[in-house]
């Protein structure tokens, strides 16, 4: 691991590695890459750049997979689980498995790959090491980056649509981020995120996102701030338990 003061720049890089890529690297590969295939090269690039920058600059370790105490593991997922099944029920219910393809699946995979392993993998340690014996202000850390790099759908959607995203994506940071810290396993996170995306790319409907009356927009974005405060109790209780339990073995 580097040092503590290059730490902060480490931590910067990677909030804005995911935004950056995926707002510049297109128009570098517009030219020869078919549409198609555009989100799948630009998740692609990240995977290859967080790498690359890891392995020659941070010296991360990354836990991709942990055997030990599988139900202990499984059990630290279950809030994420649970949530995933209540947000995503409506999308699993309306899609149309005809439309899964080998491009959707790698393009899912590649989503889930370059995003956990930028702001779980490598954030969420790197924010560690600057906040230490504190887990869960690194967890708030990771989240918040995670939630940042998605102000690049305002290129597609509303702004008001986009800050209620931020709230949602940085509630569900909150779950999965702890879920890699009391776990030391990646791959549950990749295979939580990868759940999460993969109805979307395969609905039988894809109506365009409509924008309610400011009322509306206030009492959702109310529900997903107490969403995201109720995750972060959660969080708070699962990190404890682990450390607890650690500390027994």
């Amino acid at each position: 691991m580097i040092s503590r003061n290059k730490n902060f720049c480490a931590v910067g890089i990677n909030f804005i590695l995911v935004p950056l890529v995926l707002t510049f690297f297109p128009y570098l590969i517009s030219s020869f890459t078919p549409a198609r295939f555009g989100q799948l090269a630009d998740d692609a690039a990240i995977v290859i750049i967080a790498l690359l920058l890891n392995h020659y600059f941070w010296h991360v370790r990354i836990a991709w997979f942990n055997r030990q105490h599988p139900w202990r593991q499984l059990l630290q997922c279950v809030p994420a689980i649970l949530f995933l099944l209540f947000s995503r029920v409506g999308s699993w219910l309306n899609v149309s498995w005809r439309l899964l393809n080998g491009r959707i699946l790698l393009t899912v995979i590649f989503i889930a790959l370059a995003e956990e392993l930028v702001f779980r993998g490598l954030l969420l340690p790197l924010s560690l090491s600057l906040t230490p014996r504190h887990g869960f202000l690194a967890v708030v850390i990771s989240s918040v980056g995670f939630s940042v790099a998605h102000i690049v759908n305002l290129a597609h959607m509303s702004l008001g649509v986009v800050l209620l995203q931020l709230i949602l994506v940085f509630a569900t940071g909150i779950l999965w981020g702890t879920v890699y810290l009391t776990t030391h396993n990646l791959s549950l996170t990749i295979l939580l995120h990868i759940c999460d995306d993969l109805p979307l790319f395969m609905m039988k409907s894809t109506g365009s996102l409509s924008v309610g009356s400011a009322s509306q927009m206030a009492l959702a974005a109310a529900i997903y701030v107490g969403i995201a405060l109720v995750f972060c109790g959660i969080a708070l209780l699962q990190i404890h338990w682990s450390n607890l339990a650690e500390a027994r073995h």
